[in-house]
């Protein structure tokens, strides 16, 4: 299977959309050493605004390889997420 090379984390890149602003505040770097996939962030948050999440839901996150859609929902506010 062939990867494409991922930038280093010396390389500009730049994540950010107007689409996803939540998404698009997390560090590039970050983002980029940890994905397995599609960005995460960017369909976490695409998901997020077809929920209706409110104060003391619990999301359970499974699957989530490295976590980053876990992480992402932790940082919403009265939002307890929970990976396996």
């Amino acid at each position: 299977m062939h990867r494409r090379p991922r930038p280093t984390s010396s390389s500009a890149v730049d994540l950010r959309t107007d689409r996803y602003p939540r998404a698009s505040a997390y560090d590039p770097t970050w983002i980029l050493d940890n994905l397995t996939g599609p960005n995460p962030l960017w369909l976490t948050e695409a998901l997020v605004e077809t929920m209706a999440l409110s104060s003391g839901m619990r999301v359970l996150d499974i699957g989530c390889g490295r976590a980053l859609s876990s992480i992402f929902l932790a940082c919403k506010p009265d939002c307890v997420s929970a990976a396996t």
